[in-house]
């Protein structure tokens, strides 16, 4: 065989052999590539729909709760809201004269063989409304005769002069013989206008109602719930049957409204 005819037996085989390569190689390549872009449809399923993939909501704000207003007072201001309280300090036992901020008056004055005096205090009972309360108890210790009281509350440079007022009083007044001359009380004021209200007994709560104009003396006047026939300068008094019984379970002094 001659060398040429051998030379190109050799070149062939050699590229023979180059293509066999460049084969391999590309398959080698594409297996390659193929599985390293191949993934688990289950493993990605299953990571689509982990918890941590899940979008969270965002949390819904809750409205604060609107604060209830106070409710505003109506009406004008009752200037002796204070008066009916079970405190000693508002008793101020027997006086001949008015004493500002307390229930005084003549207690001792006895007639027509009364064997007892006149006595106040507070006491629970059955107020109007049909509840257990605090009432004021202007009462006689007596079962005969009668006696020569008042009873009076200061309402001392409380009042101007000139203005108008309304003085209303929640009582029950009760006397053993309704009868009887001297079982009246009545309800004013020391220096009011007009004529005091007269008050006859009654075994019910009522509601007493007495309008004035403030005159002069202002700085010593003062309301009265009681026998008030005779007027004594500093206070009031009366006459009045043994037996008697007054409660009182709310007083109300306002300004008329103009």
């Amino acid at each position: 065989m001659s060398i040429g005819k051998k030379h190109r037996i050799i070149m062939i085989f050699i590229a023979a052999a180059m293509t066999l390569g460049i084969i391999l190689m590309s398959a080698c390549g594409s297996g390659a590539s193929g599985s390293s872009s191949s993934a688990d449809p289950g493993a990605s399923a299953g990571a689509a729909h982990t918890p941590e993939n899940v979008p969270t909501a965002e949390p819904t704000l809750t409205a604060e709760p609107t604060p209830t207003a106070e409710p505003t007072p109506s009406g004008p201001k009752n200037l002796l809201s204070d008066v009916i309280d079970d405190d000693p300090i508002l008793i101020g036992g027997d006086k001949w004269e008015a004493v500002d901020g307390t229930w005084a008056g003549p207690l001792m004055e006895k007639g027509g063989g009364a064997e007892d005096t006149v006595y106040q205090e507070w006491t629970e009972t059955e107020l109007s409304d049909g509840s257990e309360g605090v009432a004021y108890h202007f009462y006689s210790g007596a079962t005969e005769g009668y006696h020569a009281v008042g009873n009076t509350f200061g309402i001392f440079d409380l009042l101007t002069k000139g203005k108008t007022y309304t003085l209303t009083v929640g009582l029950k007044f009760t006397v053993p013989d309704p009868a009887n001359v001297r079982d009246g009380i009545s309800v004013g004021c020391s220096i009011g206008d007009t004529q005091p209200v007269k008050v006859d007994p009654s075994d019910e709560w009522q509601t007493v109602t007495y309008t004035f104009t403030a005159g002069d003396a202002t700085d010593t006047a003062y309301i009265f719930v009681g026998p008030g026939t005779y007027d004594m300068g500093k206070t009031r008094i009366g006459d009045i049957g043994a037996g008697f019984n007054l409660y009182i379970e709310s007083v109300s002094l306002t300004e008329a409204e103009a």
